[in-house]
């Protein structure tokens, strides 16, 4: 089945303070872009660990209204949008 690829999102690119929402790198940066590169796709995202996500998926409650505010949440709406517009500029928390 022939199924376009419409980009690259890199996924653990840091972690979310679960306070302030600040993104820090774990494990480096710049792999998601080297890897998009690599395979000649464009770097649509990139995505953190986000702690509000975990506690979500704990309780049951909706990812989609209560990420919204994070910074995974706010990350995947840039995301959608960009995917909407064409893949304009590239997301980066």
């Amino acid at each position: 089945m022939a199924v376009p690829t419409l980009g690259l999102i890199e996924n653990l690119a840091g972690v979310a303070c679960a306070h302030c929402h600040q993104v820090s790198a774990l494990f480096g940066q710049g792999g998601g872009r080297a890897l998009a590169e690599e395979l000649g796709l464009e770097l649509l995202g990139s995505l953190p660990l986000d702690p509000q996500i975990a506690a979500l998926c704990e309780t049951g409650a909706s990812l989609a209204e209560g990420a919204r505010h994070g910074a995974m949440g706010q990350c995947l709406g840039e995301i959608a949008t960009r995917l909407r517009a064409g893949g304009e500029a590239e997301v980066r928390i």
